[in-house]
């Protein structure tokens, strides 16, 4: 994405935001009082996972620049929190295995080929990476 595609998302956004419906869940549809609001600041594209989600950059009010906004219903965000225990657990069982600095278990010296996957790089080897162009 290249910086004219940015600014015109945001651009976007920010209207999105302004004429936001606070009763309706962005995710699953949802409609009636007492949504809630998801914020994720992680300097990371978050719409490139969840297209519904608004970058917050240019939007006007307190939240300005805060990351990403979500209004949620009171299941999508139990689902969400769900996902986040989740991984959050599996992450754990890694504690006091070796890792790369970005976190990576078990990379071979054969693993050459840098691939971004939700934000984070994963060495692959050739056959890994064949695998996965394969299955995306």
């Amino acid at each position: 994405m290249n910086l004219k595609d940015i600014q015109d998302r945001r651009k976007a956004d920010a209207e999105r935001f302004a004429n936001l419906n606070h009763d309706l869940c962005m995710i699953c549809g949802a409609y009636g009082p007492d949504k809630r609001r998801w914020i994720m600041d992680c300097f990371y594209a978050v719409e490139e996972v969840i297209p519904e989600a608004i970058d917050l950059y240019e939007c006007e009010g307190e939240l300005k620049g805060q990351g990403y906004y979500l209004r949620l219903c009171k299941t999508c965000r139990g689902t969400f929190l769900d996902a986040l225990e989740k991984a959050a657990n599996l992450r754990r069982t890694y504690r006091g295995i070796s890792k790369g600095p970005d976190g990576n278990v078990g990379c071979s010296e054969d693993a050459i080929i840098p691939v971004r996957i939700n934000g984070a790089t994963m060495w692959m080897t050739e056959a890994q990476y064949a695998e996965y162009k394969q299955n995306e």
